[in-house]
């Protein structure tokens, strides 16, 4: 959230915020790495990324 905020700003730029997750998912997929997501009650973990069985 914090590399998101400084690069975009306010919450206001709700899809230039989708277009940066996804060129970070992206470019994690195209290092090897390994994705995962999931919810902890109502928070959104956005990545897990493991390479290598490491974390």
């Amino acid at each position: 959230m914090g590399l998101r905020y400084t690069l975009l700003g306010s919450k206001a730029n709700a899809d230039k915020e989708r277009k940066l997750e996804n060129v970070v998912y992206l470019e994690l997929l195209r290092r090897g790495y390994e994705l995962y997501g999931c919810k902890i009650d109502d928070k959104e973990v956005d990545f897990v990324a493991i390479k290598d069985s490491k974390m």
